[in-house]
C-alpha cells in the first residue's frame, strides 16, 4: 500500500486475534503390573498433544497483502499422561517433547504413541493383561521415530519431563514395541518392515520387502502378538481390501491371519474422545507451555 506516493507501508500479520488450535492427536493404554509406589496400579491413559497458536490477519491486513492465512505464533508437541488430584480434579504429567514439529498451520499433525506390547500375566492366580514394560516410542507419520522414555513414573514425582532420543530418521508409517520395550517394529513408507534394538547405537535391520512381495500397499497397523517370543501383526490395505498378514519373528515366515482387522491397533488408541473430556479445561501453566493470551498484541 502507497501513502502519499512515496512511502511503502505493509500490513502486520501478527495484529489479529490469537487463536489457539491445540489438540490431542493420539492415546494409548498403559496397565502396568507393579510399581515401586503401588503394588496394585490402575490403568493410565498417555497421550499426545499438539499446541499451535496462531495470528489471523485483520480484515486491511487480508485486503492489502492478499494473504488470509495464519501466523503462527507457538508451536510444539508433547506426550502427557493422565493423572487426578486427590479431590478428583483432572491433571495431566508432562513426559517429554517431541522434537523437530512444525507445520505452520498448512496440515494437520500426525503423531502416534506406542507403548510396549502388553501380555498374558497371572495376579493373583487370575489371568490378567498388563504391560510388563513402560517404555514408549513416538513417531510423526512419514517422520522420524522417537523412543527412550518412560511411563512407569511414581505418582508423587510431579517434575519428570524426559529427552526423547532420535531412535530413525526416516519416513515411518507404522510402528510396535515389543512386550519388554527393547525392540521396535517399523514400517517405513518404501514398504519394508525393520527391527530395532532400543539400546544406543543399535543399527536397524530389514525384516520383510513387503511391497516387493504384495506390490503396491499402504500398511495402516503394527501389533506385536502377546508372549516372549511374538509374531507381528499387519494391517494392510490393498486397493478397496484390508488384511491382516502375520510376520513370524524368527523365521521371517509371511502369511495371511484370520484376527480381524479391527484389532490390529494400538492398544487405547480409541480413547482419544475420552481424554478430549478429560482435558479440555486444562490450563497452560499445567500443560507446562505459555499461555495464548501471551501472544495477543
Amino acid at each position: 500500500m502507497l501513502l502519499c506516493g512515496c512511502r511503502a507501508v505493509y500490513p502486520d500479520r501478527d495484529v489479529g486475534p490469537v487463536v489457539d488450535a491445540s489438540q490431542n492427536l493420539a492415546s494409548a493404554r498403559y496397565h502396568p503390573v507393579i510399581r515401586p509406589d503401588s503394588p496394585f496400579p490402575g490403568e493410565r491413559l498417555a497421550f499426545i498433544r499438539h499446541f499451535y497458536y496462531a495470528t489471523r490477519p485483520t480484515q486491511w491486513a487480508i485486503l492489502a497483502s492478499g494473504e488470509g492465512g495464519p501466523s503462527t505464533q507457538f508451536e510444539e508437541m508433547a506426550v502427557y499422561m493422565i493423572r487426578f488430584d486427590p479431590d478428583g480434579t483432572p491433571n495431566v504429567l508432562r513426559l517429554v517433547r517431541i522434537p523437530g514439529v512444525r507445520t505452520d498451520g498448512v496440515t494437520s499433525p500426525r503423531a502416534h504413541i506406542a507403548i510396549a506390547a502388553p501380555s498374558a500375566v497371572v495376579l493373583d492366580g487370575h489371568p490378567a493383561i498388563r504391560n510388563t514394560s513402560g517404555t514408549a516410542v513416538v513417531y510423526l507419520e512419514d517422520g522420524p521415530l522417537y523412543g527412550g522414555f518412560s511411563l512407569d513414573v511414581p505418582d508423587t514425582l510431579v517434575d519428570v519431563e524426559q529427552t526423547p532420543r532420535l531412535l530413525a530418521d526416516t519416513r515411518v508409517r507404522v510402528a510396535a514395541l515389543s512386550f519388554d520395550g527393547a525392540k521396535v517394529a517399523y514400517v517405513e513408507a518404501s514398504g519394508t518392515l525393520r527391527l530395532l534394538d532400543t539400546a544406543i547405537g543399535a543399527t536397524p535391520e530389514k525384516a520383510l520387502d513387503i511391497s516387493a512381495l504384495l506390490g503396491p500397499v499402504t500398511v495402516t497397523g503394527i501389533q506385536w502378538e502377546p508372549g516372549p517370543s511374538p509374531g507381528l501383526l499387519l494391517r494392510i490395505e490393498r486397493g478397496c481390501n484390508i488384511e491382516v498378514y502375520r510376520v513370524e519373528q524368527e523365521s521371517g515366515d509371511f502369511g495371511v491371519s484370520t484376527l480381524p482387522s479391527g484389532l490390529i491397533r494400538e492398544p487405547g488408541s480409541e480413547l482419544l474422545s475420552a481424554i478430549n473430556e478429560i482435558t479440555h479445561s486444562i490450563s497452560a501453566s499445567i500443560w507446562l507451555v505459555p499461555s495464548p493470551t501471551g501472544f495477543d498484541r
